[in-house]
């Protein structure tokens, strides 16, 4: 295959928890364009995408699909996410929320939600209620999507 043809990706190392509680380090391989937004591509866009099956790379070299829907949670370092910030084009208001996430197993997550959304659907339940399935909280050093169907309540602190 020509190198012409070849799509120029990076390697983002994150750590992802099955719904059953099993935790492991992959690697996923993002591009260096975002298909919806300037910039490149993030681990937010590609966990919420609209695939249902996504490839990844274990530890052992191995590439393996894994459905979306299994991941209740995708932990990253705070640098190979860009913060959100807020579109100054699109006219939406930013939001920012600190939060306590609880999931169902009972692993309890803090820190900041960030989003982007038009000023009549700017409450955290019209995000939380919004399309794209995997929430995202920052932390000082990491961020974490956290699937919205293994969530079983969020606190507002």
């Amino acid at each position: 295959m020509s190198e012409r043809y070849r799509v120029p990706k990076r390697k983002v190392s994150v750590r992802i928890r099955t719904s059953k509680g099993k935790e492991e380090t992959v690697s996923l391989f993002l591009s260096e364009c975002a298909e919806d937004h300037a910039g490149p591509e993030q681990a937010s866009d590609f966990f919420n995408s609209p695939r249902d099956f996504l490839v990844v790379q274990l530890q052992s070299d191995a590439f393996v699909f894994v459905r979306r829907g299994s991941l209740s949670l995708v932990t990253l370092e705070l640098d190979d996410e860009q913060l959100a910030g807020a579109d100054p084009v699109a006219g939406d208001l930013y939001i920012e929320e600190d939060v306590e996430v609880e999931l169902e197993d009972g692993l309890l997550l803090e820190g900041t939600t960030r989003y982007q959304r038009p000023e009549a659907q700017a409450r955290l339940q019209d995000y939380l209620n919004g399309p794209e399935p995997f929430l995202l909280l920052y932390s000082s050093e990491q961020v974490h999507l956290v699937n919205k169907s293994c969530i079983s309540r969020i606190t507002v602190r």
